[in-house]
């Protein structure tokens, strides 16, 4: 299993017991917009709030425009852990 694929294995994690009523089953579903799942800004707050838990990254206020879809939190991620 890849680096990007434990990650995901793990957001999953993370986001689903966030959101026991999202189904992240599909292929696409990590490429979604956020919006469209369903994830709300006070949601991604509290899924920051555990990724830095579980992976020690952190996200800058400005930086959380950027964060569209679950994808874009594995890339974060994934490059964050690379850096330390």
């Amino acid at each position: 299993m890849s680096n990007k694929e434990s990650i995901r294995e793990q957001l999953k994690g993370i986001v689903s017991s966030e959101n026991a009523n999202l189904d992240l089953s599909g292929d696409g579903a990590f490429s979604e917009d956020l919006a469209d799942l369903g994830i709300d800004s006070l949601d991604l707050m509290m899924i920051m709030l555990k990724v830095n838990e579980t992976f020690g990254v952190s996200v800058q206020d400005e930086a959380f425009d950027e964060l569209k879809t679950l994808d874009h939190i594995v890339d974060l991620i994934a490059r964050e852990s690379e850096a330390a």
